[in-house]
């Protein structure tokens, strides 16, 4: 039996390379970042990539804190 071939798909114009996502806010708290980044000129999808991106950040910097304590106490 032949095996597929795999092959990578045909680049769309204008196809954002992230997907949408769909996650639970309150209005009100939507409704007020989206003014926010309004006033700044901003996208909200830019402010919430970025934040998400401080987030990951963090949290990778405070495993690497704590392996190195973990191997130190070893």
């Amino acid at each position: 039996m032949a095996t597929k071939r795999q092959t990578m798909p045909t680049p769309v114009p204008n196809r954002p390379t992230a997907r949408t996502r769909g996650i639970r806010v309150t209005d009100e708290l939507w409704d007020k970042a989206k003014a926010h980044a309004h006033e700044r000129g901003e996208y909200l999808a830019d402010v919430i990539n970025e934040s998400l991106e401080r987030y990951v950040a963090k949290a990778e910097k405070e495993a690497k804190a704590k392996a190195q304590r973990d191997q130190a106490n070893d």
